[in-house]
């Protein structure tokens, strides 16, 4: 026969058991043992802590210049890829350039509307893309502005001393892009400095 040896087994120590909470009755307040399906004093049933609905996330505290910032852009950035888009359609000859610039003015605005999504979400990657879109915008304006130069002064004025139509359009369109870069100009210092704004929630 074969020598049996004595194991001795350990086994670690059980966890205390935690007090059971209590449960109290939401209609007369009786404080009810946690094994109970029903309250003991008016017999109505008990919240159980897995009928808890989860905890509601906190809404994004979105400042009014990001709405009124997406509002804006997002108008602007439909309105240019319409009326490219029309204009593209309406033309009597269509060149594969004027297919690729289509196609290319239809990835632009998919990227821009990401881009006015992740900002109106506050995301922090879409603060930086915000800002090269802004610079791009003062870019195209100012090289428009230096490729369309003003005609003379002295041709400017009729004779009653009044700008002529072509010098007010002229003179228009040179305000209208001041402007357009002043509020690009604007866009762009406030991503800048608002780094904060775009936190992480996770």
């Amino acid at each position: 026969m074969s020598d049996r040896r004595d194991k001795t087994v350990t086994h670690s120590p059980l966890p205390p058991l935690q007090p059971l909470t209590p449960i109290e009755c939401p209609r007369c307040g009786e404080s009810n043992p946690s094994w109970r399906a029903k309250c003991q004093r008016c017999d109505l049933w008990l919240p159980r802590p897995d009928d808890s609905p989860p905890p509601i996330p906190d809404r994004i505290k979105r400042p009014g210049y990001i709405t009124g910032w997406a509002l804006f852009f997002g108008f602007y950035i439909l309105l240019s890829a319409s009326l490219f888009a029309s204009d593209s359609a309406a033309a009597a000859t269509f060149s594969p350039v004027d297919l690729l610039l289509l196609i290319g003015t239809g990835v632009l605005t998919l990227a821009a509307v990401l881009v006015i999504a992740g900002v109106w979400r506050l995301e922090p990657w879409a603060r930086v893309p915000a800002i090269v879109i802004h610079v791009v915008l003062i870019a195209l304006v100012v090289a428009n502005m230096v490729t369309s130069p003003l005609p003379d002064t002295p041709g400017t004025a009729s004779g009653d001393g009044t700008l002529s139509s072509d010098a007010f359009a002229q003179q228009a369109d040179v305000c209208g892009n001041v402007f357009w870069i002043l509020l690009n100009g604007a866009f762009i210092a406030w991503f800048a400095t608002h780094k904060d704004t775009f936190r992480s929630r996770r």
